[in-house]
């Protein structure tokens, strides 16, 4: 089962799950940073999530989603051709309806944590560690990447309102870029391979793109 935001919710949708499946990256990265050089970020993202979407193409209002993000996002410069970079996001999530996640049967396990209570659940969410190589920078940037997404802590994730999947996952792949003037066009292609529960792996294709125009020296507007 997914869920589905009204059209004007479109972005939200692909915010909830860049946010459960992995921090975004804010976004691709065909560029390292220089030798002895670094920065410290935070990412903030948020989720409204109206309507389910069931496998047989039926639409159903079982509840909304509400969905914060805040991510510390902080990389370095190994060298002029080595990078890497860290991710951990913190995550505030509340589900409002008539249908939450409940255990079925009695008693519920002693690990199970009743989240869709019509309250905010807030938690650290997975470490991410990256690191990206710059194989060439003309005339189009290209750097491949392996990057690895680990649990912070046992947390809940039969809910609405989970914070995360609880999921290992290995990625790796490639980052694409290419400069036009004031334009950055820039993509990722990756697979993930998530670590394997009751007996399937839940691996995955990735891709993304980005545009970004330099409006002004301080000012800048991303499509992605």
């Amino acid at each position: 089962m997914t869920v589905v935001p009204r059209p004007l919710g479109a972005v939200a949708l692909i915010t909830l799950a860049m946010s459960l499946a992995g921090p975004p990256l804010a976004f691709a990265q065909p560029w390292v940073l220089p030798k002895g050089e670094g920065f410290v970020g935070v990412i903030y993202h948020h989720a409204y999530v109206e309507e389910h979407l069931f496998a047989g193409g039926e639409v159903r209002d079982l509840g909304q989603i509400r969905t914060h993000i805040l991510t510390a996002d902080v990389g370095y410069g190994l060298t002029d051709r080595w990078s890497i970079r860290a991710l951990v996001p913190y995550v505030a999530s509340k589900y409002t309806g008539s249908r939450p996640h409940l255990h079925v049967g009695t008693p519920a396990p002693e690990d199970f944590h009743q989240l869709d209570d019509g309250t905010t659940h807030a938690a650290v969410q997975d470490f991410r560690g990256e690191v990206r190589y710059v194989w060439q920078e003309f005339p189009i940037a290209i750097a491949p990447f392996a990057g690895l997404r680990v649990p912070s802590h046992d947390y809940e994730v039969f809910a609405h309102s989970a914070v995360g999947l609880g999921m290992v996952e290995l990625q790796v792949g490639t980052y694409l870029g290419k400069v036009l003037g004031p334009v950055a066009m820039t993509g990722r292609v990756a697979y993930g391979v998530h670590e394997r529960v009751a007996g399937f792996r839940r691996n995955r294709l990735i891709f993304d793109a980005e545009a970004g125009w330099s409006m002004a020296p301080r000012l800048r507007m991303f499509l992605f």
